[in-house]
């Protein structure tokens, strides 16, 4: 089955949605709250997930596919 890319994937920090790199419009910003993280982007292409079923995870399936806050930035 071929993939379909929307854009070649470049640079060190591709955007999740679309592959861009260093696009405005394809910053992905985080609020942690109390009890949810709120997440925003422009990206034209951004699809919805759902951030804290995703972030829970479970002893038959521990990886957590999201993004994270870098605590280096």
């Amino acid at each position: 089955v071929p993939d379909t890319v929307v854009n070649p994937i470049s640079g060190p920090l591709p955007c999740g949605f679309c592959g861009w790199c260093g696009e405005a419009d394809c910053e992905l910003t985080m609020k942690v709250l109390s009890r949810s993280v709120q997440w925003s982007t422009q990206c034209p292409h951004m699809e919805p997930f759902q951030y804290g079923s995703a972030n829970k995870g479970s002893d038959n399936r521990p990886c957590r596919n999201v993004p994270v806050i870098c605590t280096l930035c």
